[in-house]
């Protein structure tokens, strides 16, 4: 679904109504400035022979400048109003498109690649933001000239339609390359998402690349559609200085031609004056910017379609609100906060449902969690943990069932009092200090440090929580970056806290230490593991498999009565660095 031109447009002009229409006044005057300009001489120049005396000549002197005054105020009303607008309009387009994004469940796949949003949000937001001004830019064009049309027209009809035919010509051949420019155009947006998306991908996955010796593929690769680009580019621009630079000149030198070609008889025989020539040649460059004015509008009118149906395409479930009525951050931060959400005593999943288009996922899922509790799902590869931990993070919406938070149906405020931390937390190239508290309260932090056991990592480290851990954490261990993003977790006292498989990377030794911690903090837990320590710790472990729930209860119970538990059981302790794990007798 996309949202008609019209209708957009009149969306960006309601952002900012009254700059909009400053801008429009502003832009008229500046057009009609050089039609006033243009009797004025008429006048001054049919009188020569009048004395610098005369009050004519000063009436003319005072009426010149008057018009630069009007015209130099109107330039710099249009000029603030022109970028205010703009950027106002572009930054709400980007705005939403965000707050879209953080609306959408965070673990479904975005509908555009990031590379390519990022040229959405610059390129295509400038240009629908901009595209509004084109309204009082072809209205003042063609009120201009229709006035300097009236004039030339009142002193000699056969010489101004004479003049006209080479503007309305290149006007005509105009409109006809304009077409192929916008061909070109639409290839030059297709072309930089592709490249922003294969540079994106070298930057992510720079050392797999290396480890696979992929290296000249990749780089014939960007090299290829480096030329792509060129060739475009040079095709743009040649149809673009046709359209639009080059013919005018030519018209106009066409026109001018004509004009002193029949004038300079007429001259001599006093039938028209000087300043009647004078205004011929001052119309004709107002008339000629018409139709070249005219020509990019139809353009950039068609160009709209794509660059609306691009940014769309970013929020395709809700694409009205693209355009709605901008709201600060702030109001809606303090909506969003004024809803407490009450403590977690009881937490439940009823028949929740999931499924991937590309398969896997979970299927009619029910159970809950108590205060305090550390529940940890287990499984195979594939099974469907991560989707169901997801759900119940709010992360991805189910496609059935519901999510009870203690005896009330879940209206996704509650997520706030969640926190979920994945197998392989994002880390931004900052230092280390920005990264643990991510915008909270450090209050607490070096007893979160101690908890993860960072705080004889950060010890070792020059800078300490100074250290800057590099893009995506790339100066931390695997499980360094783990331990970080627990940390983060445990710095928000969250009522919930969902973790999946977050000791993976971790000794035995550092698991343990923090699986103790985590049982004395006294908060509700959501893991996924398959790991021994963990499920010996655990109050419950729900055995998943093909996306179903086939046992749960304590891990001693499902040892002796669950032959797939004693399966992924034995499979487990076999595996290298598990750590020797004898079969629990009692639970936390």
């Amino acid at each position: 679904m996309s949202i008609a031109t019209p209708t957009f447009t009149r969306a960006m002009i309601m952002q900012s109504p009254w700059v909009f229409g400053a801008y429009s006044v502003a832009r008229l005057a500046t057009f009609m400035a050089p039609f006033a300009v243009l009797l004025i001489e008429q006048r001054f120049f049919n009188e020569l022979s009048i004395s610098a005396q005369t009050p004519v000549l000063w009436w003319v002197i005072s009426a010149y400048t008057a018009v630069t005054v009007v015209r130099l105020s109107g330039v710099l009303v249009e000029c603030w109003t022109n970028i205010t607008f703009r950027f106002h309009a572009m930054g709400v387009l980007q705005l939403h498109t965000v707050a879209a994004a953080f609306r959408r469940p965070a673990a479904e796949p975005a509908p555009v690649h990031p590379a390519e949003s990022i040229n959405r949000l610059r390129d295509d937001a400038g240009e629908v933001a901009d595209f509004p001004l084109w309204l009082p830019e072809v209205i003042g064009t063609t009120i201009a000239t229709v006035c300097a049309f009236a004039v030339m027209w009142t002193i000699d009809a056969r010489l101004s339609l004479l003049a006209l035919a080479p503007l309305i010509i290149q006007g005509l051949v105009a409109t006809a390359f304009w077409r192929y420019y916008l061909v070109y155009r639409y290839a030059e947006g297709a072309l930089n998402d592709t490249f922003s998306h294969l540079i994106g991908t070298i930057v992510k996955s720079a050392q797999t690349i290396q480890l696979l010796g992929m290296q000249t593929m990749y780089i014939a690769d960007v090299h290829a559609l480096g030329e792509q680009r060129k060739k475009n580019a040079l095709h743009s621009e040649a149809f673009e200085q046709l359209a639009s630079r080059n013919l005018v000149d030519v018209s106009i030198a066409i026109a001018s031609a004509i004009v002193l070609w029949y004038a300079i008889p007429e001259i001599a025989l006093q039938t028209i004056g000087v300043g009647d020539v004078l205004v011929l040649f001052t119309g004709l460059s107002i008339v000629a910017t018409m139709p070249q004015t005219w020509a990019t509008f139809v353009g950039d009118y068609a160009q709209q379609k794509v660059s609306i149906e691009r940014l769309v395409a970013s929020m395709p479930d809700q694409p009205r609100a693209l355009i709605e009525a901008h709201r600060a951050p702030a109001d809606t931060a303090t909506a969003s906060a004024a809803t407490p959400v009450p403590p977690l005593e009881h937490y439940s999943v009823q028949g929740l449902s999931y499924r991937h288009t590309q398969g896997g996922g979970v299927s009619n899922v029910s159970f809950s969690l108590q205060r305090g509790s550390l529940t940890v799902l287990t499984g195979r590869v594939g099974s469907g943990k991560t989707t169901l931990l997801n759900l119940c993070a709010g992360l991805l919406a189910p496609q059935q069932g519901t999510i009870l938070w203690n005896t009330n149906e879940s209206d996704g405020t509650w997520s706030r009092a969640v926190v979920a931390v994945p197998q392989q937390p994002f880390l931004f190239s900052a230092p280390l200090r920005d990264n643990i508290t991510f915008g909270a309260s450090p209050e607490g932090l070096a007893d979160v440090l101690t908890a993860t056991a960072l705080d004889a990592d950060i010890a070792e480290m020059p800078e300490g929580l100074d250290t800057a851990v590099g893009p995506r954490g790339m100066r931390l261990s695997g499980g360094q970056r783990q331990r970080v993003g627990l940390a983060r977790a445990l710095l928000r006292r969250a009522e919930l806290m969902i973790l999946d498989d977050v000791t993976s990377a971790l000794d035995v030794v550092t698991e343990a230490h923090i699986l103790q911690h985590l049982a004395d903090t006294g908060t509700t837990i959501l893991a996924s593991s398959n790991r021994p320590a963990v499920l010996a710790q655990a109050d419950t472990v729900i055995v998943i498999e093909d996306g179903q729930i086939i046992a749960h209860g304590p891990l001693a119970i499902l040892l002796a009565s669950s032959p797939s538990m004693q399966a992924l059981w034995a499979d487990w302790q076999s595996t290298p660095h598990s750590g020797t794990q004898q079969p629990p007798t009692t639970h936390r």
